[in-house]
Formats: C-alpha cells, sequence, structure tokens
C-alpha cells in the first residue's frame, strides 16, 4: 500500500540528472509513495517534459518559466503536494539519491513520533559528509560550522532544528497551516529558515538514525582544511539570508548573536582561504547592504 507521501524532486536545468536518478530509483518509489513529481524552473519548453510523458508517465510535472531558486522550488513543492491531498512531502534534489524503502522508514519514523504525542513538522534522514563523519549540526538552535561526529549516534532518533530539505520528510498540514519556506530568499540559508520557521510553529524536528544518506554538498581542501566549494556570487546570499532569516524569524539574541559569528568566520575563512577574495568580499558587502534594507530575491548570478 502506497503511502500517504507526495515525492518532489527539484530540476533546474539537469535533466540528465534529473533522468538518472529516476532511472535509478523509480521502481522503489513508485513501490512506496502515492505520487512522484518534478519540479522544474527557469525555462519556458522542456525536453524532460518529454521524457517523464514517454518513460514515466504516471510522474507530476511541473515547470515555472522564472528561476525559483532552492527556495522557491521547495516552496512550489509544498504547493503541489498539498494540492495532490499528501500527508507529507519527501524533498529531494537532482543530485541526491534514496531509495523508497529509507522513505518508508522516515515516515514511519514520523508517525511513531506522533503516536507519542509529538507534533512532527519534519523528519531528516542521518547525514554522511565527506571524510566519514555523520552531520550533527541541526541539533542546534544556534548557527555554527559543520558539526561532525566520527560514532553514529546511538538513539533512534534525535531532536534537531533544521537539516538540509535533500532527502527531509517534511509535514505539508504544517505547510497548509502557515508554516511556509520563505521564498524571498531563492537560495541559501532556506532550509535554515523553514527549520526555525517549524520551531517556532510548535513542530517537532526529528533526525531519525535508522536512514543514513550521503550527503553529496561540495567541499574542497586549502591549506588542509575543508571548505564549502561554492562560486564567489553565493557570498552574496550567504550573508544577507543568513541575516534575513535571523531577522524575519525573530531569532533571540543568542541565536542573532551566533549568527553574526557565523559571518565573522565566513569573513576569516575567505581572508585566509578561498580565492577570489576581492570579489566575494564584493559580494558580501552587497548581502550585508540588501539585509539591511530587507531585499531578499534573485540577484546573482
Amino acid at each position: 500500500m502506497s503511502l500517504p507521501i507526495c515525492l518532489a524532486v527539484s530540476a533546474y536545468r539537469n535533466d540528465g540528472a534529473v533522468v538518472a536518478l529516476l532511472e535509478e530509483h523509480f521502481d522503489s518509489w513508485a513501490g512506496a509513495v502515492a505520487s512522484i513529481a518534478v519540479v522544474d524552473s527557469g525555462r519556458q519548453t522542456s525536453a524532460l517534459e518529454t521524457c517523464l510523458a514517454s518513460r514515466w508517465p504516471s510522474v507530476l510535472y511541473r515547470h515555472h518559466r522564472g528561476n525559483l531558486g532552492a527556495a522557491g522550488n521547495l516552496k512550489a513543492r509544498f504547493e503541489l503536494a498539498a494540492e495532490v491531498g499528501a500527508e507529507y512531502l519527501f524533498a529531494i534534489n537532482h543530485d541526491g539519491s534514496c531509495e523508497g524503502e529509507a522513505v518508508g522508514a522516515l515516515y514511519q519514523a514520523a508517525r511513531s513520533a506522533e503516536a507519542e504525542g509529538q507534533r512532527v513538522g519534519a523528519v531528516y534522514p542521518l547525514r554522511l559528509v565527506q571524510g566519514g563523519a555523520y552531520d550533527l549540526t541541526g541539533t542546534s538552535r544556534f548557527v555554527r560550522p559543520l558539526k561532525r561526529s566520527r560514532v553514529k549516534p546511538s538513539r533512534g532518533r534525535l531532536k534537531v532544528y533544521w537539516s538540509s530539505s535533500n532527502g527531509a520528510l517534511y509535514s505539508v498540514p504544517a505547510f497548509e497551516s502557515g508554516v511556509v519556506p520563505d521564498a524571498d530568499l531563492w537560495h541559501g540559508f532556506e532550509d535554515l529558515d523553514y527549520g526555525w520557521r517549524l520551531h517556532a510553529a510548535g513542530y517537532e524536528q526529528l533526525l531519525s538514525t535508522a536512514v543514513t544518506l550521503e550527503d553529496p554538498y561540495e567541499y574542497t581542501k586549502s591549506l588542509g582544511v575543508r571548505v564549502a566549494d561554492k562560486p564567489a556570487w553565493m557570498s552574496y546570499y550567504t550573508v544577507r539570508n543568513l541575516l534575513l532569516a535571523t531577522r524575519r524569524t525573530r531569532q533571540p539574541l543568542p541565536v542573532a548573536t551566533s549568527a553574526l559569528a557565523r559571518l565573522a568566520l565566513e569573513c576569516g575563512t575567505t581572508a585566509l582561504l578561498r580565492k577570489d577574495k576581492l570579489k566575494r568580499f564584493g559580494y558580501m558587502a552587497a548581502g550585508l547592504v540588501d539585509a539591511a534594507r530587507n531585499r531578499g530575491g534573485r540577484r546573482w548570478p
């Protein structure tokens, strides 16, 4: 019996990756969830739509002419999940990977927590990041660099305040109640922002250690230190969106202070370890100005 889940893939000019993802996982997904969808943006016509119609006609396809960014695409997938009457949205990116059995395990973790009286807003998998460590960053409400653990947690479920949406199981009723991703962020920290919104609304977020997924997030080493491998323009969204998320979700002073400390660390990392330093600092300055103006949306690239 299919679970009341809409599994929705985000896409943006990556038809080949989306097709490869479906080739690998469609059969296991189709046996586990009620509906499968692809939300595509940034184009008027798409060869992907034709491919889906011929190979996987049951897959719902929605395209948007404008580039929604990661934040807008997440919101659009929530809207689609609500439209088809799903209880949960399983969000996955084109570069994600998750079998239907793992999606079912996240669902069972949600149902078990609800049976215990918890109001569940999201269940996340345990992420295995580069270097063979487990990502436990979201166990703290404070903004901080990646927290790694070489030892797998022994508890079945951990309370968290946020995690990546790439492989997350979200409550659709929470979305319908008004807890909505801030599409205005466009790209960057949208998952942290949404986690804070769920927490403020009284929803629990859980990390299920029964499901382990490899995290494809890009890192590179500079002087022996692992740093995020992102283009220079992302520095703008790193500064702007962290400040906007902190401001718009009205985080208390200790959390806001941790966000400022995180940005100070980003400045130091850029000065010492990153290439294109002047370009990145220029983007950071623009992000700071727009955050002060409460200006969101897409500016680069």
